[in-house]
This record gives C-alpha cells, structure tokens and sequence, in this order.
C-alpha cells in the first residue's frame, strides 16, 4: 500500500485539528462539527497520532486505486490494444468488438463510456507510436542531444538548398539558384559558399570550402582557417572520394549524421530558413521568363549576407561577426595553396591548347608555358567567382600555370612577348630538328658533313653555256 499526496494533505489538516485539542483544550465534538469529520475517527486519529507521530496520521491508499474495478484486467488489456492498431479505429468500432467478444465469453460487457475512458487514459506515447509511426515519435519525444562548439572553426556544417531565384550563369545554363553553404557552429558566421545553377555536387562543396579557408579581399569579412570537423549529412557528394581527399590534405574530420535524422544540422536549416524568409522575397527573379545573371544574384547575397553577419543572433545574444572575432584564436591555414587547389571546380573533359590559347566560358586563356604546347590537351579548374584566370593542369595531375584571359585588342608588351615566344620556340625547334638530322645520317652511314664534302668533290663542275643568238649559231 502506498501513501499518496492527497493523503499527505489529509494528514496535516487532521493534525492542525488535534493540535487545538491538545493545545487549547477544545473538545472532540467541537472539532467534528467544525471539521465534519465524525468524533470516531478523530479518536482514531489522536490515538494513532500519540503512538506514531504524523505518519500515523497519514492514510493508505487503497490498493486498487487506478484500476477499474467493473471492468476485468482482461477486458481493459483487450480495449487498449484494440484502441492502439495502426489503422486507428474510432472508439465506437473498438466498443462494439469488445461488447461482442465479452457476450460469446460471457463476461460483463463495458459501455462506451468507458472504452472512451480507457482510450484516453493511454500514454499518449503509445498512441504517436502506434498511429503515426517511428518518425512522429522521433520528432514529439526522442531527447535531443546538442553539442555546442567551444570556439571558432572547432567545426563547420554544410549543406544544399534550393533558392525560388531563376538565374542564368556564366555558361548560358538557365534554372534554379541552388546554394552550398559552411556555417560555422560556434558563432554562426558563414565562412563560405557558392551559389549556382543546378543540382549540386561535390565540386561546389569543394569551392564553398576553398572560399572558407582562404583569406578574403573584404576587410568586413575576415573569416579564415580550416575547421577541425567538417558536419554534414549522408549525401553521395559529401562521402565522395573527392571530398576525402580534400579531408585528408587539410587535417579536418568528416563527420556525417544519422541517415534520415536531421536534427543534428540545426544550425544550418536555420539559416537557410532565415534565407528563404529575407533574402529570397527581395529579389524578383521569381520566373523562369525573366532569369536574373547569377554573378548579380551572388553579389546581392552578398551584401544581404553582410547584414546578416552583423545583426544580433538570438540564439547566441550577439552578431555572429562579433562572436567569432570575440574568442581571441590563430586560424589554422592549409600546409600549401596546392591543398586549396584540389578544391577548385573542374572542368569535365580536357580542353586543347589552340594557336590563340584555350578557349572556355566564351573566352581565351594563355600563358607563356603553354605556346610550346599547342594542340595537347589539359586538365582545367576554376574559380566561379574569378573567370578572369584558370588552373591548367598536365598529366599525373601536375599543376603547369594559371592562364589569364586574352584581350581582343593586346598591348604592344603583349605582342612583343608573343613575337619574342614565337622567335625562340621556333629557333629552339630548328636546333632540335638539326640534331635529329645528324643523329638519323650518322646512324646511316658515318659522318654526315664528311660525306657531303667528299660528294661535293667527285661531283665533275658544270659549265655554263651562254646562249646564242640565231644569227650567232654557225
């Protein structure tokens, strides 16, 4: 038997009541018409205060408190399971199979009433679990777990999401804005991203990356530095051999979260909410008739994202900028810029070196080191933010130079550097072509300058007749 609250207050009231018969002498019979408690049981009550202090005083509850006493465990047990299958069946069904069940049985049938009664006395539990499935119950009672950063680029999340924003990008693809961003879990500053059109992959995380590690032209965003754990989801381009090798040239952990739970990227959901409820409804490419030039909707976010790093966090009381400038840190920068990169987006197929250089995104790209190579093929990266210069790249993977954008009108240092590489390479070219031939002759028959000198001995002369005049002929 146990001692319920509701007795505990019963108790301190009974003994208030007695406390003025011992204390100030009023009678029994007072307090019982006062109390309306009968006089036995504050005889009962007083005598089991002398023997056992207030916990005598303290009622058992009775044993069967809880539990329906008109309806068997049987019966209930039947209601409750019936009440919880998945097809969640209204109560009247749930009475009318019971009612029948306990006819054939001959058991005392409840009313429904009561079958309501039981209904709603179930753990509302069970009843997400059984009618709505494993992931309402996730949602409404699993315990969530938060881990908190304990400074700067401790770790980073990243993720995709598509933007309502028709755009038109540097290539004359047209479609839906679609972002790669890096929050930083600790201040939520954005270090990088990277908008662009169409589905995403590993190589747009690769370049939100780039731009997060590597130091920034603007002096108001100076977010740098590798993070320590690189967070995101269980994506096919974040588990990509890509994104590993970029992992292990930078010393940084990839962590993944649990398949199809994404409570733990709570961070950078937010912000995207935060950017489908401010950014997007301010910009009005809104139609795939009238797309906006993506290198216009990066530089709106742009500015949009400078707001944002200096507007008070509610979460974390302060601006993000100022909550990551606050914890006083070194970045921790790549062992090289080769590292970085890897990171750069990369051009599918190879491109061919033609006389006036590579050409891609409706330019031309040259540089010193490829006029000597004119009509190979190179690997190529990029920055999508800085067309004016690529990353050629040669066999094995080896790094050759970075190609800059050729003018439709060169300077006269332009044309003098092309005319000096066109002079040497050829000059170069000839010597090679000489040697070959000497090597060639050589193998042939000996020397091949003594043999053109002897040939040039025993060879008779030639003389030469002037011609006559018909007149002159006799």
């Amino acid at each position: 038997m146990t001692k319920s609250n509701s007795s505990s207050k019963d108790a301190l009231t009974t003994l208030r009541l007695l406390k003025r018969h011992i204390h100030k002498g009023v009678t029994i019979r007072a307090l019982a018409a006062e109390s309306g408690y009968s006089e036995r049981t504050l005889y009962r009550d007083l005598a089991a205060l002398q023997k056992a202090g207030v916990s005598g005083l303290v009622r058992d509850a009775r044993s069967d408190k809880g539990k329906r006493r008109k309806v068997s465990a049987e019966v209930q047990k039947a209601v409750e399971g019936l009440c919880l299958r998945g097809d969640k069946p209204p109560v009247s069904w749930v009475h009318r199979e019971v009612a029948e069940i306990c006819r054939e049985k001959n058991l005392p049938a409840p009313c429904y009433t009561v079958v309501l009664d039981i209904y709603h006395q179930l753990d509302r539990r069970l009843k997400v679990l059984a009618h709505e499935g494993d992931a309402a119950y996730e949602q409404e009672f699993d315990p969530l777990l938060r881990r908190e950063a304990e400074h700067p680029n401790d770790m980073w999340q990243c993720d995709h999401k598509e933007l309502k924003i028709w755009a038109v990008d540097h290539a004359g693809r047209t479609g839906k804005v679609w972002i790669t961003a890096i929050i930083d879990d600790f201040s939520r500053v954005v270090p990088g991203y990277l908008l662009a059109v169409g589905k995403p992959n590993s190589m747009r995380i690769a370049a939100a990356l780039r731009q997060g590690i590597w130091t920034k032209q603007d002096k108001d965003w100076p977010v740098a530095g590798c993070p320590d754990i690189f967070y995101s989801d269980q994506g096919a381009d974040f588990k990509s051999t890509h994104i590993e090798q970029v992992a292990g040239d930078l010393h940084m952990q990839l962590v993944n979260t649990i398949a199809y739970k994404p409570k733990g990227r709570g961070k950078i959901e937010r912000l995207f909410r935060t950017i489908m409820q401010m950014f997007c409804p301010k910009y009005k490419a809104m139609d795939k008739r009238s797309p906006s030039p993506l290198a216009d909707v990066d530089a709106a976010f742009q500015k949009w994202l400078r707001s944002y790093h200096n507007r008070k966090h509610s979460e974390i009381g302060m601006t993000p900028m100022c909550k990551w400038l606050g914890d006083s840190f070194l970045p921790r920068l790549p062992d090289s810029l080769e590292a970085l990169d890897l990171m750069l987006l990369k051009i599918e197929k190879p491109h061919k070196m033609f006389r006036d250089g590579i050409h891609l995104f409706k330019k031309r790209y040259s540089h010193e080191l490829l006029t000597e190579s004119i009509g190979q093929n190179f690997d190529i990266r990029y920055d999508p933010r800085d067309l004016s210069s690529i990353w050629i790249y040669g066999t094995g993977g080896k790094l050759i130079c970075q190609a800059t954008t050729q003018g439709i009108h060169p300077s006269k240092e332009e044309v003098e550097t092309v005319i000096s590489n066109r002079q040497r390479v050829k000059k170069r070219l000839k010597l090679d072509v000489k040697e070959k031939r000497s090597a060639g002759e050589e193998f042939l028959g000996g020397d091949s300058s003594n043999q053109s000198k002897q040939t040039n001995k025993e060879s008779p002369k030639k003389t030469v007749r002037l011609r006559k005049h018909f007149h002159e002929r006799n």
